[in-house]
This record gives structure tokens, sequence and C-alpha cells, in this order.
């Protein structure tokens, strides 16, 4: 490729990898406390009101470990949902980052929190395997899940890309991995070598390289994860120009060697809290009135309610008789034929509000 990012003075590349300082609703030296701060309030609140199973070992290490989230109704059979946190894989916390645990579990998924040993402690080729392994494990653990749903934000963006290039015979376990939902990541690493982000992380040329799925993409064989499995790239409106430059550029590396993508730029966010609003479908509801949105139902866009139905479940959810940016978020998925329908967490912005939306994916 044509690297833009080289044509960057060292300062200009230390800002556009510096997310602080593109937020637009709180100032740059308090956004991270805050981000935190609303990220722990959510986990405590998840912790207290859901079932759950906490600090679960997926592997020896003492950093191996990921948190579950029920959903009330009791069932063998349910999608789960996996979250990496962000934190320039340096910062972060699963004890902080269970900002959709109650919006989900009230639709009947599984949420799962996933640990992993940041740096310095951790280095990027050990991080990417535990992340790998941690799907492995819960697989396993939920063999007659209805499907494995990967997001990431920030750094946890780049291992949930990363586990697109998973070689699963080596595992003994083939995942049902059904979606991928990376949210203002990061997807080649070389940029930023030169940058102070690097300095826990001490990455060399090869280390960025070997850990960049931008650079994987099209040399390694997605197996057994089909192509056919949909991945949404998400960026923040104000997320950085190298950011947006990313996440456009490992889409259509994604387009380009077959998988099944869709770009979503996503109105009046930044790259805090794009993942923040997700905590906030309830204060909303009580506040403005406003809650996700279904589009792109069957891949047309919808305006109405919608009757769900999870695959292999005979009943039918609620039927929602309210216009459309009252209509509850959910993850859904739905094979028919040849389509696969994947409807998943993305913003809407109304006013100066925002929170989950669906994004659905034919395929």
């Amino acid at each position: 490729g044509q690297n833009p990012w080289r044509n960057l003075s060292s300062e200009e590349l230390e800002k556009q990898y510096s997310p602080s300082r593109w937020v637009i609703h709180t100032k740059p030296e308090e956004v991270v406390g805050n981000f935190v701060q609303i990220g722990s309030q959510a986990t405590q609140k998840a912790r207290a009101t859901r079932r759950n199973q906490l600090d679960v070992p997926y592997g020896d290490g003492e950093g191996e470990k990921l948190d579950i989230y029920f959903p009330d109704e009791d069932s063998k059979a349910f999608p789960l949902f996996l979250f990496l946190h962000g934190g320039y894989w340096q910062s972060g916390s699963k004890d902080d980052s269970a900002f959709m645990v109650n919006p989900l579990t009230a639709q009947g998924i599984v949420v799962v929190i996933v640990a992993y040993d940041i740096a310095p402690k951790g280095t990027l080729d050990q991080m990417v395997d535990q992340v790998t392994r941690s799907v492995v494990f819960l697989q396993r653990r939920y063999p007659s899940n209805e499907g494995i749903y990967l997001c990431g934000h920030s750094a946890g963006a780049h291992l949930a890309a990363m586990v697109l290039l998973a070689r699963w015979t080596k595992h003994g376990v083939t995942p049902n991995l059904q979606g991928f939902l990376l949210v203002s990541g990061i997807y080649d690493l070389e940029p930023l070598i030169a940058t102070s982000q690097n300095d826990p992380l001490r990455m060399t040329l090869e280390d960025a390289q070997r850990n960049s799925p931008q650079r994987h993409l099209d040399v390694v064989p997605a197996q057994p994860v089909a192509p056919a499995c949909p991945v949404l790239v998400l960026v923040g409106q104000h997320d950085s120009p190298e950011f947006h430059r990313q996440s456009k550029e490992f889409y259509e590396t994604l387009l380009r060697v077959g998988w099944k993508a869709s770009f979503q730029q996503l109105r009046g966010v930044d790259h805090f809290d794009i993942i923040e609003n997700l905590t906030r479908e309830d204060d909303v509801l009580t506040q403005v009135g406003l809650t996700p949105t279904t589009v792109f139902l069957n891949g047309q866009r919808g305006s109405h309610a919608h009757t769900w139905a999870w695959p292999g479940r005979q009943e039918q959810r609620e039927r929602l008789a309210v216009p459309r940016w009252k209509s509850q978020s959910r993850l859904h998925r739905r094979a028919c034929g040849e389509c696969l329908l994947f409807i998943i967490v993305v913003a809407e912005t109304m006013s100066h509000c925002i929170t989950l939306a669906g994004l659905g994916l034919k395929i």
C-alpha cells in the first residue's frame, strides 16, 4: 500500500494515535478516567443484577480469566457475545468493561468479558494466543451455543480481528463463530512503533508485522471459519483520520479476499463514547424515550416493529409496536437458505443522544 502515515511528522503521528486528543464531549485529560468510571459502574450493576460466573479460568495463566453473564431465562442453547476491552494492549480490565451486559442479557444473550495479560507483562503474541484460547474454551464449555459473536473495542478490535486468522485445527475444536464486530480498531500496527503507545509494548517491526491482521488476511487461509461469517467494521465519526483510514482499509481488504464485510461510520461519537453508550439503554429510556433501532431486516431498511425469533427456538419474541427509534436492541442471527441475517450493535444519533442500534448483513 501507499502507507500515507509515513508522510506524517512524529508529532502528528503521535496525535493521530492518541484518541483522547480527538474527543468532543469531554476534556482530553478527563476522558480516560470517565471511561473507566462508566465501565466500572456498568460492571458493578451487571454483577449485582445478572446471574454470573466471575473469574472463570480459560487457561493456566494468572490473567487468563473471563466473566460470564447470563440472561434470566435458563437455556442450554444461546448466543454468546464475547467482548474484548481496549486500552492499547497496556491498560483496561474485564472488571471495568461490562458495558453491554444488561441490554444484551435482557434479550437472551450470554455475555462474556475476556481478560488477557496486558503489557508490559503480556506480549502481543501472548494476547492473541490468550484470546484465541478463550474462544476455544467457550466452544468446549457450551457446545450447543447458537453462535459465538466476537466484539472488540480499539486494541480489543485488533485482537478480535486476529481471531479471523486463527488455525483452529491445532486447537482440536471448530468454534461456532457467527459474527465479528470490530469497533474503532487498529489493524496495521507498524505506525505505532515510533509513538509513545509502544513504550510498554516494545514492539519490533517484526512483532508489528506479525500481529497486523491487515497484512495477513490475503495470505493466511481463513479456515475453518467460513468467509460467510459476517464482519462489521465500525469507526466513530470523531475518531482520528488514521483510525478512519485503518478501519476503511481493513474493511476493503476483507471484501477483496472474500469476507462478508460491512463498514459503518457512527455519527456523533468519538473513540470512547462509541462504547460508553452501550450502557445507556435504560437511562435513555427514562430520560428521552430513545432506545435502539433495528435496521436492514432481511436486507431492507426497516422502520417499524418486527417479530423476532432466535434460531432453534419456537417462541417468538414480544412484538414491538413502537416507533423505529424505540425498537429494542438485540444480537440476532437467522439462517434462511443461503441468507444469514446478522443484526448487531451499532449506534444511531437522535439529537445529542447516542445509543445502540441494529445493523443486519444479508449474505
